[in-house]
């Protein structure tokens, strides 16, 4: 079954890839934003009492997806967004991945991260990431995200951002001790990512917020206005009101950027919300949060692009959660080619076109003990009042001879009030026949209770930082093949490692900033003996964490001759080893008369490295002098590499 599904798939996306030459001439630029436990009812446009200004204007420019289907809590929505593949396929269908869980999603997996890099985004995770961190390899860093942000696991305190003793706060997969409000930091973070980005190259930017989660938490400020609401239901909607501020701070960034006309807007909940009637609202669906009824999986949720998407659209057509992937792919150009065969398809002409759905069926999840399926308009639910049932992996009394079969009519019934099971019995046979079959292709759901005795580390996810920091320059030994790695020049514009390594002598010099004193002298050193590295046919490189607009104006302020490389996440000086310091600095320098404030977030250790022209070490050196630098590097260049005049 599910390789007749791959083919269909993989045929759907090949056959819609004709369309977007004139639906998406070019690469969007994506910001997802996905809130966490909001209700449906929660919304402006869903006739909510919350004010959502910001979120209401963002969806009347584009299409509300009134039909859109996710999974009943937060992991199983998160991975199937990242694969565009149920959470049957990974075992993730059942609960959420705990803190003490000892699995993640499972590395055999692209995500949605690295598919767009293929396509040369530049790719951010901003927020909640609750998709494993128990080993190095499941941190976002590693799934194809350039940069992180935020936390691993769910429930943390806003504040303190501490969950079951544990402090979860994060920056490039480090502890980080950023102070404030959780969603306050997600907005600033955001902006700042956009401002990066903008204008340079296409950005993926998701941003999973961990509101409006328990536990409900909000500055006093948020509440005022809702004093005729009672309870954790005023602290809620302060709670909303705080996120819509900060979706309004990422779409004014992304405006102030001049990049919103090529700017992708995609707005969800990751599920239904939680108590009903008491915290949240799901308006009249049935049900909420960790059910299969639609108060559960169908969200509020949006698309915008100015120009692309119809302004004022509402689309009806049911849609998966897991369609963004290959949707996204395809607007990115990237390459649809994967080992592992997809569940979602290209939604593209059913949001901008009215096409109808990509799909026959939609499973909306399959655990072993319930689950719901649906087809055109009709739907199944299996156990409804099981759904719950096995989700930290206990044991579960289940007897097939008892289930509970519900078949709606959605729309006839869209709250699900009218069980038709007995009246349609052989629609209810064959959607139960569909939903069996998905249940047998299930692996295994990974939950597993608490182990006795677990005992929380004082930093979530910091023995996996650690592990993955030990492959440093301390092993990186002369001979040994340099490193392969990506930056942004002075110009703006990417440089590859891989189109230089190998083809021609190269000195990386890595240095903590620009408009230094040291810095100065070891770059001006390098600038007056450029004609001896070009005699040897040497390319000279300098690296700092400043960025490119910076080096632009340190170039000019020193007339430097050489390539500077923008490493303003550390990530080219980890990949040699070398030492950083993290931490938001501010510095005042003045270019031709003019003040400019120059802001950067890491600096290097002063290190230098030859690389010879089979892209292997030839030399390093740890303990610099500035002045000196090029002079030690040129001796060492006579003595190791061979003339190679140009």
């Amino acid at each position: 079954m599910k390789y007749r599904y791959w083919i269909l798939g993989v045929f759907a996306v090949l056959m819609n890839a004709s369309t977007y030459a004139a639906d998406a001439p070019t690469k969007p630029n994506v910001v997802f934003i996905l809130a966490d436990d909001l209700g449906w009812g929660d919304v402006g446009w869903h006739g909510s009492e919350i004010k959502t200004p910001n979120l209401d204007k963002l969806a009347n420019a584009g299409a509300k997806l009134e039909a859109f289907y996710v999974q009943p809590v937060c992991t199983p929505t998160r991975a199937a967004l990242m694969t565009g593949r149920y959470p049957i396929r990974h075992g993730l269908q059942t609960g959420v991945v705990r803190p003490w869980a000892q699995y993640g999603l499972p590395l055999e997996e692209q995500t949605l991260a690295q598919g767009l890099k293929s396509a040369d985004y530049a790719t951010a995770i901003v927020g909640k990431w609750h998709l494993g961190h128990f080993e190095p390899g499941y941190l976002p860093t590693q799934r194809g995200f350039d940069h992180q942000y935020g936390h691993y696991n769910g429930a943390i305190d806003y504040n303190t951002h501490i969950r079951d003793g544990g402090f979860d706060w994060h920056k490039d997969d480090s502890v980080n001790r950023d102070e404030g409000y959780s969603t306050h930091l997600i907005a600033r973070e955001s902006t700042r990512i956009v401002e990066t980005y903008a204008g340079k190259k296409p950005f993926f930017l998701y941003v999973p917020f961990n509101a409006v989660h328990s536990p409900h938490q909000v500055p006093e400020k948020y509440i005022k206005g809702y004093e005729h609401l009672k309870g954790e239901r005023r602290t809620y909607a302060g709670m909303l009101t705080a996120l819509d501020e900060a979706v309004g701070q990422i779409v004014e960034a992304v405006e102030r950027a001049g990049v919103r006309e090529n700017t992708l807007f995609i707005f969800s909940s990751d599920n239904g919300g939680p108590q009903p009637g008491v915290v949240t609202s799901n308006g009249e669906l049935r049900a909420g949060k960790a059910t299969h009824y639609d108060g559960g999986v169908r969200v509020a949720a949006f698309a915008t692009w100015d120009g692309k998407i119809p302004a004022g659209s509402t689309v009806s057509q049911p849609m998966h959660v897991a369609d963004w992937y290959p949707t996204l792919l395809n607007l990115a150009g990237a390459k649809i080619d994967q080992k592992l065969p997809l569940d979602g398809r290209d939604a593209w002409p059913t949001i901008v076109q009215g096409k109808p759905s990509p799909h026959s069926e939609l499973l909306i999840n399959a655990t072993p003990y319930s689950g719901a399926i649906r087809a055109g308009d009709w739907k199944l639910v299996v156990n409804g009042n099981k759904s719950a049932a096995g989700f930290d992996g206990e044991s579960v009394t289940d007897d097939k001879t008892k289930m509970k079969l519900e078949l709606f009519n959605l729309a006839e019934d869209p709250n699900e009030k009218t069980n038709l099971a007995n009246r349609f019995p052989d629609k209810a046979a064959d959607l139960q026949n569909r939903f069996n079959a998905y249940q047998r292709e299930a692996v295994a759901p990974k939950t597993r209770p608490k182990p006795e005795g677990f005992q929380s580390p004082k930093v979530w996810g910091e023995h996996a930082s650690k592990s993955e920091k030990t492959v440093s320059v301390l092993d990186l030994k002369v001979g040994d093949k340099a490193p392969e790695f990506e930056a942004i020049d002075d110009t703006g514009k990417r440089w590859l490692s891989r189109d230089h390594v190998g083809k021609e002598p190269i000195v990386v010099y890595f240095y903590p900033a620009d408009f230094t004193g040291g810095c100065t002298k070891q770059a001006c050193a390098f600038r007056d003996d450029w004609s001896k590295f070009k005699e040897q046919g040497i390319q000279v490189v300098g690296v700092s964490g400043d960025a490119p607009e910076s080096h632009r104006l340190f170039k000019l302020a020193h007339n430097l001759n050489f390539t500077l490389l923008a490493d303003e996440e550390g990530k080219v000086a980890e990949a040699f080893g070398v030492p950083v310091t993290r931490g938001d600095r501010e510095v005042k320098a003045v270019v031709d008369g003019k003040e400019y404030i120059l802001r950067r977030s890491v600096s290097a250790k002063r290190w230098t490295f030859l690389i010879d022209k089979d892209g292997r070490i030839a030399s390093k050196n740890t303990e610099v002098k500035p002045a000196e630098d090029s002079s030690a590097i040129l001796t060492e260049v006579l003595g190791r590499i061979p003339s190679n005049p140009k």
